[in-house]
């Protein structure tokens, strides 16, 4: 299929982190159809990996055709943002959400370089990506996670809607299911119950939450599945049930291609998006 990467940008400003980068992608109109009035809607994906890795290299791209969702996406008249963050490995919570707010900010500021419409932005990510974006979706507004010095003070980083595969709505409810505590690469050695809690989506929902589509498979055998239906009933009691979808298959462990990137979850996801974004 056609479609258009567009070159990578600095998203703080003066700042040469590799780890600061993110590059749009946007249908080719002759896939597509010309982009809409106000712009292609954007979804920004934020990659999972335990905050320790899934950055891409300067000048080095993701394989787009690599995961079915992004070219059927594409397909369905979406452009496509790529965003790194700062990792553990360089810097703790509340880094990686200030880093990702800024790259929205970004995006909306400069929405219209890629004929991107900044009205219509949606976050995407699994398992500690997923975490972000649900983060993204609950603090809209709390001064306590944007950094405006970053960038783009003047735009918003709202998100039109939210979709968390196998995503961490709970850091307290987070059974450790191996021997490696990625825990204390986010939040420090010694962290509390409390710095758990606060840095989990769960406990920021309030009535000004975006809409949410939480997926997550019954015998994820790396993030307990349990905490996602307390998350998406503590959303849906906030914002009502019509914005909130929820799947929860039986099998497909912590993120299998053959569940999350099937045809079922790419209708599910693209049919949420055309709802809410």
């Amino acid at each position: 299929m056609g479609y258009i990467v567009h070159n990578q940008r600095q998203y703080v400003d003066g700042d040469g982190l590799d780890s600061r980068l993110l590059y749009v992608v946007t249908p080719a109109e002759t896939v597509a159809g010309p982009a809409p009035r106000g712009g292609w809607p954007l979804v920004v994906y934020i990659h999972g990996g335990g905050w320790e890795q899934g950055n891409f290299r300067r000048g080095e791209e993701m394989d787009v055709m690599a995961r079915p969702i992004f070219p059927a996406m594409l397909s369905a008249g979406y452009a496509l943002a790529f965003v790194n963050y700062r990792l553990t490995g360089e810097a703790q919570w509340p880094a990686q959400i200030l880093d990702c707010k800024a790259a929205i900010r970004y995006l909306r500021a400069h929405a219209g370089e890629w004929d991107v419409n900044p009205d219509r932005i949606a976050v995407y990510g699994s398992s500690s990506g997923g975490h972000l974006c649900q983060f993204l979706g609950v603090t809209d507004g709390d001064a306590r996670y944007e950094d405006p010095s970053m960038g783009c003070a003047g735009a918003s980083s709202r998100v039109s809607a939210v979709i968390s595969s196998y995503g961490i709505s709970d850091l307290t409810a987070w059974r450790k299911m191996n021997d490696h505590d990625f825990m204390v690469g986010f939040l420090g050695a010694g962290y509390t119950r409390e710095q758990a809690w606060d840095a989990s989506p769960i406990a920021h929902v309030d009535g000004s939450a975006a809409p949410m589509l939480l997926a997550h498979a019954q015998n994820d055998g790396l993030v307990n599945w349990d905490m996602t239906p307390v998350m998406e009933r503590a959303v849906r009691c906030a914002i009502g049930d019509g914005k909130v979808v929820s799947w929860y298959p039986a099998y497909g462990g912590h993120g299998s291609d053959e569940v999350f990137q099937s045809p079922l979850a790419i209708t599910l996801y693209i049919g949420f998006l055309a709802r809410f974004v």
